[in-house]
């Protein structure tokens, strides 16, 4: 099974690179797969019960600015 890996900061050059990616898995007949990372500032305690939740929304915060 073939997989292609797409990073994004959800800029516009990896938007324009998941495109990209896309139409080359589509292409080769892979399975495309989105990733996403961020950091988290140890200085600001996140209780692990709303860890997930908080990335969500931080995630789409960022997503928006750009």
């Amino acid at each position: 099974m073939k997989t292609i890996l797409a990073l994004t900061d959800f800029s516009e050059s990896a938007e324009n690179a998941s495109r990209y990616a896309y139409e080359l898995a589509k292409r080769v007949k892979a399975h495309l797969m989105l990733c996403n990372a961020i950091t988290v500032p140890l200085s600001q305690p996140i209780p692990a019960e709303w860890f997930g939740q908080w990335i969500m929304i931080r995630s789409l915060a960022r997503a928006k600015e750009r």
